[in-house]
């Protein structure tokens, strides 16, 4: 018996190790599976880069959980689009004669990759790029890249190497940008104003891209770089990083830009200390609507700086059929604050708000004396306080006296929830019937809003583009 007992007791203790180790392993398995963390392309890319973007299809556990919530939502009937992000994007890479991406492909691309542009080696050599594709089995890797690269693939990619202690490979045009990424001592997790940038990013993104702007104007030439900084009213400087991700419903997108010269961050946040508080203003249901802030002003230092005498003159030529000045009546036509509404498709109007209502008054009567002399538009004009109210007359009497407004509706405070500070403010109500000729998305589609907001944080410049959906 005690013989027997003692076999019972080990055949129950390695039963119970067993379960033990099996819970353990499906508990560490869930565990990487939600945590998503690992080695990201950034890690496996070599310093240097002037822009970079990569996608990772295997963010998070709050990232898998709020992606998914948006993804059940989604019908898959005829007329909805569908991208599969792996096969049309990161695979759209490797397509090529003689690859077949179902059997030579699919079997080992992971979820993650990342893309690099680097400075072209040498003086007037255009940019070099960098691909880093994560991949679950080494040999069939090879043995599709083999064939890849003794083909004329589209995207230009005819090399590759395997990075060391990682399931990552690097691919590009030609064996010196891999050889020259293997010498490389750091990585682009490590330059600092990548790191810099990424840090401004809150949460996790499933998606992410960076550019320096300076770099990238010495990258592409003296002419656009010289347009760029005309129009920016000073040299192009600065980093801007992008981050999209998911929460309760919502897809977003969140942007930095930093180290712009003042007058550039003046021009992409607005000048002054008003924000676009006015587009709340604006009636409840508004199927579009667009609230700036400093734009007169905005417009008239680029009209001044940026444009050339012949477009200057034919657009001063233009405005002088209207009763208008350029630049002069841009800032007392325009006012502090303005919001522009579609409340229909065939009802329309501005708001302005002024320390001047009786120029802006005087202009807007200009205005509207000519559409309808030029272009046979009937627009009414009517005075406010503070401002001018201009639109076609079923909207003109709605935007003076709305009602209840956007600041009341929760689905605009859902889509734009900074709009206090804001510069520029958009929404776009998806189920409202839009003019002919706006792109619409499919009935089927079950998005409800569409937000933006740019506004200023000390010396940065961050934007807010957010996607809501309907339960």
């Amino acid at each position: 018996m005690a013989r027997s007992g003692t076999r019972s007791r080990v055949a129950i203790e390695i039963t119970v190790g067993a379960l033990a180790a099996a819970v353990l392993a499906t508990a560490t398995g869930f565990l990487l599976y939600v945590a998503g963390g690992g080695t990201q392309p950034e890690d496996v890319l070599p310093a240097g880069a002037l822009g970079f973007a990569r996608v990772d299809l295997d963010p998070s556990a709050d990232q898998k959980l709020a992606v998914q919530a948006i993804t059940d939502r989604l019908p898959d009937r005829p007329g909805v689009p569908q991208l599969d992000i792996k096969d049309d994007v990161i695979g759209g890479l490797l397509r090529a004669n003689g690859v077949d991406y179902e059997r030579d492909v699919r079997p080992w691309l992971a979820d993650r990759a990342g893309i690099a542009v680097y400075p072209g080696a040498t003086p007037g050599r255009g940019p070099q790029t960098l691909v880093a594709l994560q991949f679950t089995d080494r040999e069939r890797a090879r043995a599709a890249l083999d064939r890849l690269v003794r083909t004329e693939p589209g995207a230009g990619l005819r090399a590759y190497g395997f990075v060391d202690g990682e399931d990552y490979v690097l691919l590009a045009a030609d064996r010196a940008a891999i050889d020259a990424a293997g010498r490389a001592p750091d990585p682009l997790a490590d330059q600092q104003d990548y790191r810099d940038a990424v840090d401004e990013l809150t949460g996790n993104q499933i998606a992410l891209a960076w550019l320096d702007l300076g770099r990238w104007g010495e990258a592409v030439g003296d002419s656009a770089r010289d347009r760029t900084e005309r129009v920016l009213g000073g040299d192009l400087a600065g980093t801007v990083v992008l981050g999209a991700h998911a929460e309760d419903g919502v897809a977003e997108v969140d942007g930095v830009v930093m180290g712009l010269s003042r007058s550039a961050a003046s021009l992409l946040a607005g000048a002054g200390r008003a924000d676009a508080g006015l587009i709340a203003q604006l009636p409840a249901n508004t199927a579009l609507a667009v609230g700036a802030a400093g734009l007169g002003s905005s417009l008239a230092d680029v009209y001044g700086r940026a444009l050339d005498l012949g477009p200057r003159l034919v657009l001063g030529a233009r405005a002088q059929a209207y009763g208008l000045v350029l630049p002069a009546d841009l800032v007392p036509l325009l006012g502090d604050q303005v919001a522009l509404a579609v409340l229909g498709p065939d009802q329309a109007g501005v708001v302005t708000r002024t320390a001047d209502p009786t120029s802006a008054e005087r202009l807007a009567r200009r205005v509207a004396t000519a559409s309808r002399a030029e272009l046979g538009l009937p627009l009414d004009v009517q005075p406010r306080p503070d401002g001018v109210v201009l639109g076609t007359g079923g909207a003109v009497e709605r935007l003076r006296t709305p009602g209840t407004t956007l600041a009341d509706s929760s689905e605009f405070t859902r889509a734009v929830p900074e709009l206090p500070g804001s510069r520029l403010a958009v929404f776009v109500d998806a189920r409202a019937e839009l003019p002919a000729g706006v792109p619409t998305l499919p009935d089927a589609v079950p998005v409800r809003s569409i937000g933006l907001t740019v506004r200023p944080d000390d010396d940065l410049v961050r934007f807010r583009l957010r996607v809501t959906f309907a339960p």
